[in-house]
């Protein structure tokens, strides 16, 4: 594509290339001359077709029209709304990747995206800038558990179970955003329902500033662990004094006032990281509020999470989604009661690691998490205690004794 407004374009235009004029060298005076200098010299030089903007002259003069007709050049009106630029995007985004080996993005647009994962941009503002002027694409960037870290403008809601479905059953296009700054729980998703014209190679390309992006803000939350592990030390030692978790709890980003949720999540696996990764998807499908997630001093993840919503029922209701991230990989989890300020906090986490034993313990292989509000009746109560201590044991005279007879006089 060339851009001219050159009375004689014909040194700049290549044959089969398309020519976008805003109409700056057309008078009134002598257009028709004009008209037929300028078209003459598309014809000669092969010109596929001419974009003829209507900005500078209000619509595209008559002498003009007549002249392409007469020598065989397709003539478009650009509509004066229409920026130049959106074309030029456009036609890169739908041609460029299938002429350019090394880079299916054009420089400029490789450019701003670049620049956006600079300036910390988050994934929502990179995947609206890198398709903004591809006509008609439709794109989400999932999460394996189906929730919507990103989607293009006008895009519908995807409800996380169907998202899931729709990243397993090949339909539209997937491409995975490869980081390994994440855990298998976390890792995005670049999904196009109808990928039309969209060049495979350039969502690849997308895909790996959008992993760019991932691993920048994977760096920037290692802070933030660290953070909320100071939290979670502070939480399990005694006498811990409520303005000391007030200042724990500003420098995670969470509201110094209450009410708060806690959450504890264990895998039994020796993978670094993976339970916290499991425990982040989890609260981040509970609500779009902050959540601090963390380790306690024994290992175990954990979260404080604000109770702006049903942050415990949120949680509960996708877990099996975030487990299924890991089918071989058992993910337990307890939630603890509210706690109404900083001071309920210690509480709170000793009811989520009490629930923590029932949902390990009832189900070591596969995956659960336990409310402790659930924890009423005496069985439920008794599962976090170990199987050989719930087992009664008979008593040593029980094999020479007959029910219904009197006892032996040895027993």
């Amino acid at each position: 594509m060339t851009a001219t407004d050159l009375e004689d374009p014909a040194r700049f235009v290549r044959p089969g290339e398309v020519v976008l004029s805003g109409l700056l060298w057309w008078t009134a005076e002598g257009g028709r001359d004009k008209s037929e200098r300028f078209v003459a010299a598309l014809r000669t030089a092969g010109a596929a077709v001419l974009l003829a903007g209507e900005e500078t002259h209000g619509s595209v003069p008559d002498d003009l029209i007549e002249a392409c007709a007469r020598h065989g050049v397709p003539l478009a009106a650009v509509s004066a709304h229409i920026m130049f630029r959106a074309i030029t995007d456009t036609v890169y985004f739908q041609q460029w990747g299938e002429l350019n080996r090394l880079h299916a993005l054009p420089e400029n647009v490789r450019v701003r995206l670049s620049r956006l994962v600079a300036q910390d941009a988050g994934p929502a503002v990179i995947v609206a800038s890198a398709f903004a002027h591809v006509d008609r694409a439709t794109a989400y960037v999932f999460t394996p558990a189906g929730r919507t870290v990103a989607a293009t403008k006008g895009a519908r809601p995807v409800p996380a179970r169907e998202a899931v479905a729709l990243l397993a059953n090949g339909a539209g296009i997937t491409v995975s955003v490869d980081s390994d700054a994440v855990s298998s729980y976390e890792r995005w998703h670049l999904y196009l329902p109808e990928p039309g014209g969209t060049p495979p190679h350039m969502l690849h390309e997308i895909a790996a500033i959008l992993a760019r992006s991932q691993e920048a803000r994977a760096r920037r939350r290692a802070a933030e662990h660290q953070a909320a592990d100071e939290l979670g030390a502070l939480l399990c030692a005694p006498g811990a004094e409520a303005a000391a978790v007030e200042r724990a709890l500003r420098t995670c980003g969470l509201p110094a006032q209450g009410p708060y949720r806690v959450i504890v999540a264990e895998t039994g696996s020796q993978r670094a990281g993976l339970a916290e990764g499991a425990l982040t998807e989890a609260v981040a499908h509970a609500g779009p509020g902050r959540a601090s997630v963390g380790r306690l001093p024994d290992g175990t993840a954990f979260a404080v999470v604000p109770e702006t919503e049903d942050a415990a029922g949120g949680c509960a209701e996708f877990w099996p989604l975030v487990a299924a991230c890991e089918p071989f990989v058992p993910l337990h989890g307890g939630i603890g009661s509210p706690a109404a300020g900083p001071q309920d906090l210690n509480g709170a986490l000793s009811e989520a690691r009490y629930a923590l034993a029932p949902a390990r313990t009832t189900a070591s292989d596969s995956s659960s998490v336990v409310d402790s509000s659930s924890l009423t009746g005496l069985d439920t109560l008794l599962t976090g205690i170990p199987a050989e201590v719930r087992t009664p044991t008979a008593p040593s005279w029980a094999p020479c004794w007959t029910p219904g007879t009197p006892p032996p006089p040895h027993c």
